[in-house]
C-alpha cells in the first residue's frame, strides 16, 4: 500500500506479474510533473484562455482581416503609387474572411475540450480529487488490458480525477480509444470511473443496459453466460447481466446495486480481474452531471465490495 499521496495514482499496486499492469510508475508522478488540483486548474485555465483567444480572433478576423487588407492596400498605394502592387492586396480582402473562418473552425473542438477540462478541474477541487490534464502511462496500460478496450490502435486519457480520501480508491477520466483495421474502424470517447483491484476474489461480471450498444458488448463478453435473477426479473428486462460464474453473479447483483442502476439506467459496469469499471457507453458525461456520475460509481463500488 502506498504510504503517501504521490500524484494521480493513489491505489495499491495493480495486477500480478503475468500480463498485469504495475502501478510502480505512479510513485514518481508528482516529481515527473503531475501537479495538485489548484495548479492543474490554473494549467487548464491557461490552455482554455489561449484557445479562446484564437477562437475569437478567428471570428473577429472574418470582418477585421478584410478591412486590414484594404488598409494595407491603401497604404501600399500611398507609398508606391503603384496599383500593380496595391490592387492584388485589395482584391484578396474577401479571401481573408475565409482565413478567419478557418481559424475559428480549427480551434473550436480543442476549445470545447479545454473548457471541459476547466469544468472538471473545478469539480476535482470542490470534491477533493487530484486532477491531471493527461493520464499517466500506467493508467493507459491498465485500460488497454481490459477486454472491451484491449490493445487499441490509439488511445488517450485526459481530465483525470484521482481519489485521495482512501475510502474506495479510484480514478475517473475521459478516455478516447480507436481501432483501425483499414476498411473497418471504430472510435469511442467515454467517461470512465475505475476502481483498480477492488474485488480480486470475485468473478468477472458485466452489467449493461439493453439497447443498440448492448449488441456490441454482448459480442465482447460472448463467453459469459447470461444471468437470470429470479428475485428481480424486472432487472434483467432492462439490463444484460453476464458472468462466467452465474451463481456468484447472482450474489453480486445485490439490492443496493440494482437500486443504483435503476436510478442511473444509462450506466454500465464491468468487473475484470477484480477491477471495476463504471461507464456510460460511448458517451462523455456532461460536466453538470459529473458529480452524480462519480457518486453513482462509488455507490456501485461499495455495493460490489460488500459482497462476500
Amino acid at each position: 500500500m502506498l504510504q503517501k499521496q504521490t500524484g494521480c495514482c493513489h491505489f495499491p499496486p495493480g495486477r500480478s506479474a503475468g500480463g498485469a499492469v504495475s502501478w510502480a510508475g505512479c510513485l514518481t508522478l508528482r516529481e515527473d510533473g503531475i501537479v495538485g488540483s489548484s495548479e492543474s486548474l490554473q494549467a487548464a485555465l491557461r490552455k482554455y484562455r489561449s484557445l479562446n483567444r484564437l477562437f475569437w480572433l478567428g471570428l473577429l478576423g472574418i470582418v477585421l482581416f478584410p478591412v486590414a487588407a484594404v488598409i494595407v492596400a491603401a497604404v501600399v498605394y500611398q507609398i508606391t503609387k503603384n496599383s500593380n502592387l496595391s490592387s492584388p492586396i485589395g482584391l484578396s480582402a474577401p479571401l481573408w474572411s475565409v482565413a478567419g473562418v478557418a481559424i475559428a473552425l480549427l480551434v473550436r473542438g480543442a476549445r470545447k475540450q479545454a473548457r471541459r477540462g476547466v469544468d472538471l478541474a473545478r469539480i476535482a477541487e470542490e470534491e477533493q480529487y487530484e486532477f491531471a490534464l493527461q493520464a499517466a502511462q500506467p493508467v493507459l496500460e491498465l485500460l488497454s488490458s481490459i477486454s472491451f478496450m484491449q490493445n487499441p490502435t490509439s488511445a488517450k486519457g485526459r481530465n483525470v480525477l484521482s481519489s485521495v480520501d482512501g475510502t474506495v480508491r479510484h480514478f475517473a477520466l475521459d478516455y478516447f480509444y480507436a481501432y483501425d483495421y483499414g476498411a473497418v474502424s471504430f472510435e469511442a470517447d467515454e467517461s470512465l470511473v475505475v476502481f483498480p483491484d477492488l474485488v480480486p476474489d470475485l468473478p468477472d461480471l458485466c452489467v449493461f443496459p439493453m439497447g443498440v450498444a448492448d449488441r456490441l458488448l454482448s459480442q465482447v463478453f460472448g463467453a459469459f453466460q447470461q444471468v437470470k435473477l429470479a428475485a428481480a426479473p424486472e432487472f434483467t428486462k432492462r439490463f444484460h447481466v453476464g458472468s462466467a460464474d452465474p451463481a456468484a453473479a447472482q450474489r453480486m447483483i445485490t439490492v443496493p446495486l440494482r437500486q443504483t442502476l435503476h436510478r442511473n439506467p444509462e450506466l454500465s459496469l464491468v468487473i475484470e480481474d477484480g477491477t471495476l469499471i463504471v461507464f456510460s457507453q460511448l458517451q462523455l458525461i456532461p460536466a453538470p452531471s459529473y458529480v452524480e456520475f462519480l457518486t453513482a460509481a462509488k455507490e456501485l463500488a461499495l455495493a460490489v465490495r460488500a459482497v462476500r
